[in-house]
């Protein structure tokens, strides 16, 4: 059953574009910020943003453009798969 909601929100484009996970819209458990190019969400983590760039995002009401409008996905996925496999050695 999960893999069957799974693919829907992969298909409906519910995924974050670094690191391919997708999500809920009504899930919070991991800040995400929108495009404001292209309407994408991307993880905070997966672009780098810590707490207090997320923070002054939000106050200021900010443009946001994610890695893919900016054109660094290989680069952030690059770098998210190598942090990644660090934890997991």
């Amino acid at each position: 059953m999960l893999d069957v909601v799974s693919n829907r929100l992969f298909r409906s484009g519910n995924f974050c574009p670094v690191c391919l996970k997708v999500y809920r819209n009504d899930e919070s458990d991991l800040p995400m910020v929108c495009c404001d190019m292209c309407d994408r969400w991307v993880h905070t983590d997966c672009d780098g943003i810590n707490e207090k760039e997320y923070a002054q995002l939000a106050k200021t009401k900010s443009k946001y453009s994610c890695v893919l409008c900016r054109g660094e996905r290989e680069e952030r996925m690059d770098s998210f798969h190598r942090k990644n496999r660090s934890k997991n050695s």
